[in-house]
C-alpha cells in the first residue's frame, strides 16, 4: 500500500465506546491524505497491498489480469469520447477486427504530415487490394480517346449511326458561317421558298423564344390585357362560371364571387335569428318607424332608472301585489282583497320612527298618538277622541275610572308597589 503512515491520533480517543471528535476524524485523514499523495495507493495481491483489482466500472464493465486490460463484452464500449480524447498514444502494435495491421514505421511514416481531410482519407474506403494493381488493370490511356473537357457524353457506345451522321457534315463545315453564306446556300438549293426580305421582317415581330406549340397555360402565363372596346359580343356563360373567391376581408375593386358575397353577409348577420336576419323583418321589429330612435328615448324618459328617482304619480298594487324590502323580502305591505297587512317576517324588531306619530280610524279619529321631545314624548290613548290614559314624566295619568279585573272575579284589592313597599288598598265595591 505505498508508504505507510504516522496515527495521527495520539490521545487513542478513535477507539470502541469512545467519543470521537471531529479534530480527531480531521487530523486522521490529513495523515491518510499524506500517505498516498506520497506513492498513490496499489493492489498487487500481497499480505501488505491486499488483494488485486481485477473488475472495476460503475457496473464492472472493464476486466484485468496478468497480461491484459479489456472490456466485459467484446466491441461494446469506446476508449475516449468525441469530446473528452487521449492525446497521444503509445502502442506496440494495432489489431483491428482481428487484423495485425503489419505495416513497419518506415511505412507508416510515409503518411507523417500529410493534411488529406476526412473525406479525401475516405477515398480508399473499401479498397480490396493493392492500388497500384488495380490501376494496372485499368484501360490506358491514347490518342483515340476524346479529352476535351467540354464534350459530354450521352451515350455508352459510339454507334455506327453516329459515324453516318459526321459523315454527311460536307468538309471544312464551321459554326462560324455568316448570314451571306447561310442564304446563298438556302437559295442555291432546289425547293428552297426563297427567304425574302418580306420574310425576314415577319420573323422580326415574333417576340424572342416564341414558339408553334404553346399551350394553354403558355398563353394564359403571357397576361395579356384586352382593351375593353374589343371586347363585344356574348361571353359564354361556361366563361363566367367560376372565378377566384378573394377573402372576406378583401375590399379591393378585385371581381366579387357568390361565395365572396355569401361570406360577407354572413358576417353582416352576424348569427342573427332567421327570424332577424333581413332588413324588412328588422324593419318590421320596430314597427316601421323610420323615427325608431327618437321614439324609444321618449319612451325610456316616461321610466324610473333602477337606480332611483321621483315618481310623478300613483304607484298602484293589485290584491296579493306585494311591496316587498330587505334582501331577504322580511318586510311586506300588500292587500289581499279583504284586508291590509303591514307584516314582519323576519328576525329582529320593527320600527315605526317619528316625532308625532298617530294612529287614526278611517274617520280621520286619532286614538294612539306619541308626541316626541327628543328622547321619547307623551304617549295617550283615546276613547272616542276623549284622552282616557296618557304617559307622564313621573308615570302615567288615568281619566276616568279603572277596572281591574281578570276572567273569574273581580279583584277586591288594587297593589301598588311604591320604591319597593307593597301597600295594599280596600277598595270597596258598589
Amino acid at each position: 500500500m505505498g508508504t505507510g503512515y504516522t496515527r495521527n491520533d495520539s490521545t487513542n480517543n478513535i477507539a470502541n465506546g469512545n467519543v470521537i471528535n471531529a479534530s480527531d476524524l480531521d487530523g486522521e485523514f490529513d495523515a491518510i491524505q499524506t500517505a498516498f499523495s506520497t506513492s498513490g495507493h496499489t493492489h498487487d495481491g500481497t499480505a501488505a497491498e491486499g488483494g488485486a483489482i481485477s473488475i472495476v466500472g460503475p457496473a464492472q464493465e472493464f476486466r484485468a489480469d496478468g497480461s491484459a486490460w479489456y472490456p466485459k463484452t467484446d466491441a461494446t464500449y469506446d476508449l475516449g469520447k468525441a469530446a473528452a480524447s487521449f492525446d497521444v498514444a503509445y502502442v506496440e502494435s494495432i489489431n483491428l477486427a482481428g487484423t495485425a495491421i503489419t505495416a513497419s514505421a518506415s511505412e507508416l511514416n510515409k503518411l507523417d504530415g500529410v493534411t488529406a481531410s476526412t473525406t479525401e482519407i475516405n477515398y480508399i474506403d473499401g479498397v480490396t487490394s493493392n492500388i497500384q494493381t488495380q490501376l494496372n488493370n485499368k484501360q490506358a490511356a491514347d490518342s483515340n480517346i476524346v479529352s476535351d473537357a467540354n464534350y459530354v457524353r450521352t451515350d455508352q457506345n459510339f454507334t455506327n449511326a453516329d459515324h453516318t451522321k459526321l459523315n454527311s457534315i460536307e468538309t471544312s463545315a464551321t459554326a462560324d458561317q455568316t448570314a451571306s453564306e447561310i442564304r446563298t446556300l438556302v437559295e442555291s438549293a432546289t425547293d428552297s421558298n426563297v427567304f425574302t426580305d418580306a420574310d425576314h421582317t415577319k420573323l422580326n415581330g415574333i417576340e424572342a423564344s416564341a414558339t408553334a406549340d404553346q399551350t394553354k397555360a403558355d398563353i394564359e402565363g403571357l397576361g395579356i390585357d384586352v382593351p375593353a372596346t374589343n371586347l363585344t359580343g356574348t361571353i359564354p356563360a361556361a366563361r363566367l362560371s367560376t372565378a377566384t373567391t378573394q377573402a372576406e376581408s378583401d375590399d379591393s375593386t378585385k371581381i366579387a364571387t357568390t361565395a365572396y358575397v355569401v361570406d360577407k353577409i354572413t358576417t353582416l348577420i352576424g348569427g342573427a335569428p332567421s327570424t332577424l336576419n333581413d332588413l324588412n323583418e328588422l324593419a318590421a321589429a320596430i314597427n316601421d318607424d323610420a323615427n325608431y330612435n327618437t321614439t324609444l328615448t321618449t319612451a325610456l324618459a316616461t321610466k324610473l332608472p333602477l337606480a332611483g328617482g321621483t315618481m310623478t304619480g300613483d304607484v298602484l298594487y293589485g290584491d296579493n301585489v306585494k311591496a316587498k324590502f330587505g334582501a331577504t323580502n322580511s318586510l311586506e305591505i300588500y292587500h289581499d282583497g279583504s284586508n291590509k297587512y303591514i307584516q314582519d317576517t323576519g328576525s329582529g324588531s320593527l320600527f315605526i320612527r317619528g316625532s308625532d306619530l298617530v294612529l287614526e280610524d278611517e274617520g280621520g279619529n286619532d286614538y294612539i298618538t306619541m308626541s316626541d321631545t327628543g328622547t321619547g314624548g307623551t304617549v295617550t290613548l283615546k276613547h272616542n277622541a276623549s284622552t282616557k290614559l296618557a304617559t307622564t314624566s313621573t308615570g302615567a295619568s288615568v281619566t276616568g275610572s279603572l277596572a281591574v279585573s281578570d276572567a273569574a272575579t273581580t279583584r277586591t284589592n288594587l297593589d301598588v308597589d311604591q320604591a319597593g313597599s307593597a301597600l295594599a288598598f280596600a277598595i270597596a265595591l258598589g
